[in-house]
């Protein structure tokens, strides 16, 4: 155990000097040898999420938070780590959006660990519905465009998007409800969560 102490205490040591690849490879020999131990592993996997978030490295940080969240649900560290974290992962979205193309399903998978987790705000919607649209997928961006004229029904860009595939599609009772400013609340067809901002 005094060696497992002494090992953070360096590992932390590391994390101070900004050396986070060999703090994480410091701290992952603790993780395996706590675990091999039967001893508490939260500090250790809060520690190395730190040091994925630092590397950039959101998706693997957010699996190691994931341990600690289970044995510590209500830690402010924690918690404050999470939105970090998300937020970051956030960005890489944007990035990839702003590369296009970015590589092939990546932008879809980064959201889908936003959405399975309840971390989709307007925001990244909005980017989800830009993408598509750039990408003349039409039929994907239209469950991300209803769901935010469900939000916010008065958006003249959202409706303008939306008009733009109603009229390639020619789904005429669309064109006309979207003329009027009738918005169904049947067309969120994913039944995505709605995000109050």
């Amino acid at each position: 155990m005094v060696k497992t102490v002494n090992e953070v205490f360096y590992a932390n040591r590391l994390m101070d000097q900004e050396e986070y690849e060999a703090a994480k490879t410091e701290l992952l020999s603790i993780y395996e040898y706590a675990l091999s131990k039967g001893e508490p592993t939260m500090y250790i996997c809060y520690r190395l999420a730190w040091c994925e978030y630092n590397l950039n490295q959101p998706e693997e940080g957010i699996g190691w938070l994931d341990h600690a969240l289970i044995n510590d649900p209500y830690n402010t560290l924690y918690s404050s780590l999470e939105y970090s974290l998300f937020d970051q992962l956030r960005s890489k979205i944007q990035m990839h959006i702003d590369l296009n193309p970015g590589p092939e399903g990546e932008v879809e998978r980064l959201y889908h660990i936003c959405f399975e987790r309840g971390f989709v705000n307007s925001n990244l919607e909005f980017q989800m519905i830009e993408y598509y649209m750039k990408n003349n997928n039409f039929s994907a961006a239209k469950p991300f465009l209803d769901n935010a004229l469900l939000r916010n029904p008065n958006d003249r860009e959202i409706k303008a998007y939306r008009l733009h595939i109603a009229e390639i599609e020619q789904d005429k009772p669309t064109i006309k409800r979207l003329q009027k400013g009738q918005i169904s609340h049947s067309l969120n067809r994913l039944n995505l969560k709605v995000v109050h901002q």
